[in-house]
């Protein structure tokens, strides 16, 4: 007996755009304003499964770019970094930050990490998380406003003495507010 091969993708292809179309529309459901239960009630299924759907969909989504708790757990677990290391891993940050387009990707990539326990470490992720967030016209999130975000004296991400004015007067506010001093266009990736 042949088993008709054609037949069986074709019926895969079509149920997997069915699971497709029928996730889109729970997110889309969901993003309008709809709650979890309403929309589980709705297709059928329980509250839990709409939220470990939902957070699968903004974890593919995600993917391997790097959020605030990656960048700090990075931070933590490579003490010894240079300060040309610590600045590229937070250019890195922030480029993957610019290409979210998904609101809640970008919040989600905002999240509270884990105390890197260095003090101007702790004060640059905070200052980082809440210059980006400025800049995508978003809520800096709660986490960052917390005193122990803020470093005294300042710290300054300058190779030399003789740079610390001019990283001083390129530095955004976010950053300044807590006592760390770094220049905007170090957060650029080329």
């Amino acid at each position: 007996m042949k088993t008709d091969v054609s037949a069986i993708r074709a019926t895969s292809r079509s149920a997997a755009a069915a699971l497709a179309a029928h996730h889109s529309a729970i997110a889309a459901a969901l993003l309008d304003g709809a709650r979890q239960a309403d929309v589980a009630e709705a297709a059928g299924v329980s509250q839990s499964a709409i939220s470990q759907t939902m957070k699968r969909r903004r974890s593919a989504r995600i993917g391997s770019r790097w959020t605030i708790p990656v960048l700090a757990a990075h931070l933590k677990d490579n003490p010894q970094f240079s300060l040309n290391e610590v600045v590229r891993a937070c250019a890195q940050f922030s480029t993957d930050f610019r290409a979210l387009a998904d609101p809640a990707d970008r919040q989600i990539a905002l999240g509270a990490p884990e105390r890197i326990g260095v003090e101007h470490l702790d004060a640059l992720v905070a200052g980082l998380a809440d210059y980006e967030a400025w800049r995508a016209n978003i809520s800096s999130p709660d986490w960052t406003l917390s005193s122990r975000y803020s470093m005294f004296p300042s710290w300054f991400a300058a190779p030399t003495d003789g740079l610390k004015a001019w990283v001083m007067r390129h530095t955004p506010p976010q950053f300044a507010v807590r006592g760390v001093f770094i220049d905007e266009r170090d957060l650029e990736s080329v």
